[in-house]
């Protein structure tokens, strides 16, 4: 694809060839457009399946999507083998510097998992997402439920068509997402 110097720059380009071809791990420059990362992703998302083998519900390929479009956008035009693990670690440093530790690590997590699967299709050797326990990261706020003083008063104050709500959520420990999809049947 190029014009060599040398003779010997010539020959040690064509062994490190040979060496990919061995390997299995040689791609055309003609057939082999490098995969960029953006494009990549939305397919990954739109074919990825739960751990059932189900598609993803919508409104988790709606939020893989955002991800995508917002703290993941830094890696939208690049070329799959250009994401290092070096380039993920500054990007995972400054998301988590944001104070957004949380959205930190679901985007690290589904950065982690399209990579994993660009390494599975052949696109790249190995997966740059070696940060450990990024995927896990927490706001390290710590939350202190009231006080019986203040959930009476909590309970007092509400309209009352959410103190039953207060209630469960109280003394049942639910998030609010848990909370918010309980049914009279449950």
């Amino acid at each position: 694809p190029m014009t060599f110097s040398s003779q010997t720059d010539a020959r040690g380009w064509l062994a490190r060839k040979r060496i990919e071809l061995e390997d299995g791990k040689w791609r055309s420059p003609v057939t082999a457009a490098p995969a960029v990362f953006g494009p990549y992703a939305r397919e990954h998302i739109e074919t990825r399946t739960n751990s059932r083998g189900e598609p993803l519900k919508p409104r988790t390929r709606d939020e893989y999507q955002r991800l995508v479009g917002g703290p993941l956008e830094q890696f939208e035009h690049s070329p799959l083998s250009s994401i290092t693990p070096e380039l993920v670690r500054r990007w995972y440093s400054n998301q988590a510097k944001s104070g957004r530790r949380t959205q930190a690590g679901h985007a690290y997590r589904l950065l982690k998992s399209v990579l994993a699967t660009a390494v599975g299709d052949g696109l790249i050797d190995e997966n740059p997402c070696q940060i450990k326990g990024a995927s896990k990261a927490a706001t390290g706020k710590e939350v202190s439920p009231p006080t019986d003083a203040e959930h009476g008063i909590i309970v007092a104050s509400i309209d009352a068509r959410f103190a039953l709500m207060v209630e469960v959520a109280a003394w049942g420990g639910l998030r609010w997402g848990e909370l918010t999809e309980l049914r009279r049947g449950d």
